[in-house]
């Protein structure tokens, strides 16, 4: 699919060092979004997961499945939740701390992807 299965991560410190995060996903990542609170760093892909991977150890903490079609853009706003948006056309709302799948918003009027998306700190 043209896209990297893995994440290259450098940490800015006293040492920096460069990690690989993921190899997990069976297709390309398409899309990342950092936690809040930057312990995770989530990766959607194309074989229609989505992936939270631990920053301090990078192995993965979750895979969240719930989408057919590739994963297009997540976002979190401040608290508990992640949004995943997909080919789909559906956005869903995960809990970040049990990653149970909360909510499916779809709009059937219109007939586009979820190509972006964004969440201000009110959620």
């Amino acid at each position: 699919d043209g896209f990297e299965r893995m994440v290259r991560v450098e940490v800015v410190g006293k040492r920096p060092e460069i990690r690989t995060i993921g190899t997990s996903h069976t297709q390309g990542i398409t899309t990342m979004c950092l936690s809040c609170d930057s312990s995770l760093l989530y990766t959607g892909s194309s074989d229609n997961t989505v992936i939270g991977w631990s920053t301090s150890s990078g192995t993965p903490a979750s895979r969240l499945k719930g989408h057919h079609q590739t994963v297009t853009a997540m976002a979190q706003p401040r608290g508990h939740l992640l949004l995943t948006g997909s080919e789909d056309k559906r956005v869903l709302v995960w809990h970040q701390t049990t990653f149970e799948q909360l909510r499916c918003l779809r709009d059937s009027s219109r007939g586009g992807i979820v190509a972006t998306m964004a969440a201000n700190n009110h959620g």
